[in-house]
């Protein structure tokens, strides 16, 4: 199983420098991807912008939605902009895509919820059509488009899943919700005739160090996901994982349910705290894939 990590675009006092030292750091340690998530009502870094600068001080790492609100976005100029991205970092794009979890976030944007559904379905045929085509801007990397995830928890982002992408990405951020929705996943893409196995993603929260730090990353889970109602939010800071025995837990668990990367979400955005999950998963995961190679060049 690979292991990605979180940039702390979602975290209190996230900088411009944190963020590209962050990313530097994840290039040179091991991980096999870095990845954004997404929110419109939110102090949170715009996905997309913030992995082209990424992109341009890394080499190694996949790029990583986890995930973009399609609905929110015009698809059109949302193909351009991830086809650009692809080709500015050499193909390493992972778009992850679902119709978000916030509703506050189409109040802000003035969208209607009602069809998001009908919209990212739709969404999802148009984009591999553009990435295809390539008429209207740069051509994909591979020619197809990136990897394409769906995010969610429901049905219907199963079959989305595998109707129209390349796998699927967890949201929920617990070993049991990766495990009880894979299994649908995997069945859905089974009766869609879908050959092969899908891509299955999944992602937990974390921070290292002293009882303050666990204590701001309790809050800040807390804060960030209060919109899923009291009870989810306190699920998901239960879970968060504050020691290296935890962490070390969690990376064996999700493999053994048959997850192929798994993205741990900083809770807090400090440096060290990419470093230390770097040396987490050097010490007691040794085995762990290595970065991807650089792709070569056209």
């Amino acid at each position: 199983m690979r292991v990605g990590v979180g940039l702390p675009t979602a975290v209190d006092h996230c900088r411009r420098e944190h963020l590209l030292d962050w990313a530097l750091c994840a290039d040179l340690g091991g991980f096999t991807s870095v990845a954004t998530i997404d929110r419109l009502a939110a102090d949170v870094w715009e996905p997309l912008i913030t992995l082209a600068a990424v992109a341009a001080v890394t080499h190694h790492v996949r790029l990583v939605t986890s995930v973009i609100a399609g609905p929110l976005r015009d698809t059109a100029l949302l193909a351009k902009q991830v086809a650009t991205l692809d080709e500015m970092s050499l193909g390493r794009v992972v778009l992850g895509l679902g119709v978000g979890q916030s509703l506050a976030d189409y109040r802000v944007g003035r969208v209607d919820t009602v069809a998001r559904g009908a919209r990212l379905s739709e969404q999802l045929v148009r984009l591999r059509e553009d990435w295809e085509r390539s008429c209207d801007g740069p051509a994909a990397w591979s020619g197809r488009g990136p990897t394409l995830l769906i995010g969610g928890s429901s049905s219907a982002a199963f079959a989305r899943a595998a109707c129209h992408a390349d796998g699927w990405l967890d949201v929920g951020g617990t070993v049991s919700t990766f495990s009880a929705a894979a299994g649908q996943v995997r069945a859905a893409w089974s009766d869609f005739g879908r050959p092969g196995r899908p891509q299955l993603w999944g992602r937990a929260h974390y921070v290292l160090g002293d009882d303050p730090a666990a204590e701001s990353g309790r809050e800040h889970v807390l804060e960030y996901y209060r919109g899923l109602g009291r009870d989810d939010a306190r699920e998901l800071a239960d879970g968060l994982l504050t020691t290296r025995a935890a962490i070390s837990d969690c990376v064996r668990d999700y493999a053994g349910e048959g997850c192929d990367e798994l993205l741990l979400l900083p809770a807090i955005s400090r440096i060290d705290q990419v470093e230390r999950l770097a040396d987490v998963l050097q010490r007691h995961h040794p085995t762990a894939p290595p970065a991807l190679p650089r792709a070569p060049s056209r």
